[in-house]
């Protein structure tokens, strides 16, 4: 699979595959601050990722990317 590392009992997501979604929602979060944009689309990425992460063994992960968003989400909303 394209963008994973198989193992022989699961799947995981490269991990510069990693370090490339959190550079985009870092570079999300910095237009969303400015006004660039608005939280739907921030939270439209991260349902694009989750697709795509969701062919591998990355409950885990997902779970805590999603905690992270919410968090700076409310953080700006504060």
């Amino acid at each position: 699979m394209l963008g994973f590392r198989a193992f022989y009992h699961y799947i995981i997501v490269r991990r510069r595959n990693i370090r490339k979604l959190y550079c985009r929602l870092m570079d999300s979060f910095e237009d969303y601050e400015l006004g660039l944009t608005d939280a739907q689309t921030v939270l439209n990425r991260l349902h694009g990722w989750n697709g795509y992460a969701t062919q591998g063994d990355t409950y885990g992960l997902r779970k805590k990317i999603r905690q992270y968003i919410e968090h700076q989400l409310q953080k700006k909303n504060e």
